[in-house]
């Protein structure tokens, strides 16, 4: 029975070494995918056919032990599947997604706010908190800023923003190009629930306490970027 396996590491810099690792142990590489982010880092996202007495925790281990390889967002095997896991599952991060073009996202959102307004926001903004809680949950490394930066370089591999920047201790962060806010549903006004709700679900589980990204800045009100700063909820503590 065919042992295929789905992999995706975070790297520094190239991916020779998986590559040389990969031939040792006599996997066979069905397809690769390098991601090239920001400082050098970048994710390799392969799938692979592995000999069958091939032990997988040691496959881990040797992966973990590769000179460049920062960590292993995933490693995924079935025994006698029909298809490469990724020719019919797409990961981001190591976790299933799903695919929505944002012009449909921007008309729910937009429905949201027209229709319920307030609560929708509220609503809007919740949802995306428990996304962050669960990206943290599963992937997350319990350091403010070394999260934040792997999601949100995550959503610039995507095209979901352009740039970014992360202060020493994740408190600020200011994001150009975010596409939450580019031609925003209601301009004037500072127009993130989603990505707000996200990066606030990720300080929250972090701190164990109720936080909330509050955006200072917005591009729909016609900054060069937005602006989020933490702040605790009053009475939560």
């Amino acid at each position: 029975m065919a042992l295929h396996a789905l992999l995706c590491l975070e790297l520094s810099g190239e991916a020779a070494g998986l590559l040389e690792l990969l031939e040792e142990v006599n996997a066979k590489l069905l397809s690769l995918l390098h991601v090239k982010l920001e400082r050098g880092r970048s994710l390799a996202i392969c799938d692979l056919l592995l000999p069958e007495e091939l032990d997988v925790e040691e496959l881990g281990e040797k992966l973990r032990s590769i000179e460049g390889v920062r960590g292993i967002c995933a490693l995924r095997v079935e025994r006698g599947s029909q298809a490469p896991l990724l020719a019919c599952e797409l990961y981001f991060l190591g976790s299933k997604a799903l695919v929505v073009p944002f012009s449909l996202m921007r008309e729910a959102l937009k429905s949201f706010y027209s229709e319920l307004g307030t609560a929708g926001r509220a609503l809007v903004f919740g949802i995306g908190r428990r996304m962050g809680e669960a990206f943290q949950r599963i992937t997350g490394s319990g350091k403010l800023r070394e999260d934040l930066e792997r999601l949100l370089e995550g959503l610039r591999a995507l095209g979901l923003c352009e740039r970014y920047e992360i202060s020493r201790n994740g408190h600020k962060v200011r994001i150009w190009g975010l596409l939450e806010c580019v031609n925003a549903t209601e301009p004037g006004r500072a127009n993130s629930e989603l990505f707000r709700g996200l990066i606030s679900g990720v300080a929250c589980s972090i701190l164990n306490r109720d936080m909330v990204y509050i955006e200072e800045r917005c591009i729909a009100e016609g900054n060069e970027y937005c602006e989020f700063k933490l702040k605790e909820v009053r009475g939560s503590g």
